[in-house]
């Protein structure tokens, strides 16, 4: 692997997160970020590590939310968009749910 090509530590990830040694996987994901900060590359090795992240045993449920937590704030000051929805917050409201099917 040419160790400054983010790109190869991405797939990388991808096989060992397949292969389930998701640890290693997530060490690679970290990998390419960390090269590919602020390029095209960066976000897809964010969506893997996530990913990864909810298969990892070894961490627990409050440090893979804040994991998506931090992704989803980096994500939008990124992209200059966070959108709040005028809907009420009611835990007692009936949720809708549509399905959209490409048939």
């Amino acid at each position: 692997i040419n160790p400054r090509y983010g790109v190869a530590y991405n797939n990388l990830g991808v096989v060992l997160r397949d292969e389930g040694r998701v640890i290693e996987a997530i060490e690679a994901y970290d990998r390419c970020i960390e090269l590919a900060v602020g390029t095209a590359d960066e976000f897809p090795s964010y969506h893997n590590k996530l990913l990864a992240s909810n298969y990892d045993v070894t961490r627990k449920w409050k440090d893979i939310q804040q994991l998506h937590l931090d992704w989803g704030r980096r994500y939008c000051a990124s992209t200059g968009y966070w959108q709040r929805w005028p809907n009420l917050k009611n835990p007692d409201k009936q949720l809708t749910i549509g399905y959209v099917s490409a048939d």
